[in-house]
């Protein structure tokens, strides 16, 4: 008579500890999903503005305490509506996230890699000085422009990007208040890129100001 007891004892735990590790699993896995919805764009799969920019303050206070440089680029594809006007936004989607998961392919760990708004991206590079942060952006603006999009109904759609970068040393973040500051200089950058034909990369200078 113990013995079946003790069977249906251990019966019931199993079946509560099954029904526990379910739970948890459930529990978790919502949690996961709501850290997602609240860092990253839904589009691209890259890290949203307002979690991006919470980053971007971290790395630049690091960055100004160590006296280490840090690096921002800022891409936006070449003549985009015109790809929304001719294949369609879904296809503009497509380009989207294809370009996205090339930045992700040739960031590093330590990167960051942002939706900044429409069809612009922002990627954030520690510890990556001038020539650095150039030979990262003219990677990326090499693959972009070799890349090919199929959309969904076999159209092949090739773009370009034009980029701004601006780097700066420990010493030069100092001077620096606010992230702003930094993006405007990187978006100035990309401007000249654009005045001067686009599918090409401008780093910041001074004269821009």
């Amino acid at each position: 008579m113990i013995i079946f007891i003790l069977a249906a004892i251990i019966l019931v735990l199993g079946g509560v500890y099954y029904f526990i590790s379910r739970l948890l699993r459930k529990i978790n896995e919502a949690q996961r999903k709501l850290v997602q919805l609240a860092t990253i764009d839904d589009l691209t799969q890259l890290f949203n503005r307002r979690y991006f920019f919470e980053r971007f303050n971290q790395e630049m206070e690091r960055a100004k305490r160590y006296q280490r440089p840090l690096s921002c680029l800022i891409l936006d594809i070449d003549h985009f509506k015109h790809v929304n006007d001719t294949y369609g936004h879904l296809s503009g989607d497509q380009v989207l996230i294809d370009i996205a998961q090339i930045l992700r392919n040739n960031c590093r760990q330590s990167d960051l890699a942002g939706r900044y708004g429409g069809e612009e991206l922002i990627i954030l590079l520690p510890e990556t000085d001038s020539p650095g942060a150039m030979m990262i952006a003219e990677r990326i603006r090499e693959m972009i422009e070799q890349h090919q999009t199929v959309d969904d109904r076999g159209e092949i759609i090739r773009v370009t990007v034009s980029m701004g970068v601006v780097s700066l040393t420990g010493p030069e973040l100092e001077k620096m208040d606010k992230n702003e500051r930094i993006v405007q200089y990187a978006d100035d950058a990309l401007l000249q890129a654009k005045k001067d034909g686009r599918n090409r990369i401008e780093i910041y200078q001074t004269s821009m100001e």
